[in-house]
């Protein structure tokens, strides 16, 4: 019997034994929290905040038989060549501001220079040709109110805008000729407009005038573009 209680507290001693001494399982791994990285070219004080964009672009471009070789088939005489080659590029600095005076208005604007152009002969014969122009000069103003369900939204100046998927409204400037860069097209904002945006609920109402920043060496002097738009969106 004295053997039999020996042997019993042999098997026991390990229920006995101190926990710490026993293997622990490893602790769970904490997921590192995300930082997100600070945008150097954004400066944000108080109700300011500014952000300065640079935009560029360089393409080479070779092409052969333009314009289906029409000019060599009907106007051979023209010396029209059949191949071409040109590097065309542009650089656009720019600068955001807005500066949210309340929780109901904040007023905003932007502007940036654009400098294009094209070394070498293009399609339309246009050679080592450029200009410095303004793309950007506009100012709007936003008000919301505490309920959030009505809201304005008015700018105007030298800016872009775009209605739906870009098939009737889109790109306001005329690229290439004298202003270079033919095939990039770096040029997009309007010579001039209005834009007027006003929602309430699920109803929005959009008004705009555009004057298009044609060429100068094609200036058509047109009417501006205006239209209307009212839109209900669909209850989520």
């Amino acid at each position: 019997m004295r053997y039999f209680f020996l042997l019993c507290l042999l098997f026991a001693m390990p229920v006995f034994a101190d926990e710490s001494a026993l293997p622990q399982a490893p602790a769970p791994i904490q997921a590192a929290s995300a930082v997100t990285p600070s945008d150097p070219l954004r400066y944000t004080n108080g109700p300011v905040d500014l952000k300065i964009a640079l935009e560029l672009g360089i393409q080479g471009v070779t092409g052969t038989h333009a314009f289906w070789g029409l000019a060599q088939t009907f106007s051979p005489t023209s010396n029209y060549p059949e191949r071409h080659y040109w590097l065309e590029s542009y650089i656009k600095p720019g600068l955001t501001v807005s500066y949210k005076a309340s929780n109901a208005f904040t007023a905003y604007g932007g502007v940036a220079l654009l400098g294009s152009g094209t070394l070498g002969e293009d399609y339309f014969a246009q050679k080592n040709d450029g200009r410095v122009l303004l793309e950007n000069a506009y100012l709007g103003l936003r008000w919301k109110d505490a309920s959030g369900n009505f809201s304005v939204d008015v700018s105007g100046g030298l800016q872009p805008y775009v209605l739906g998927n870009r098939l009737l409204i889109s790109d306001g400037a005329g690229n290439g000729f004298e202003r270079g860069c033919l095939t990039l097209g770096p040029l997009t904002a309007w010579a001039m407009t209005g834009i007027g945006r006003f929602s309430w609920k699920q109803i929005s109402l959009e008004g705009f005038y555009l004057d298009p920043n044609e060429l100068e060496s094609s200036d058509s002097k047109a009417t501006f573009l205006s239209n209307i738009r009212l839109r209900m969106r669909r209850m989520t």
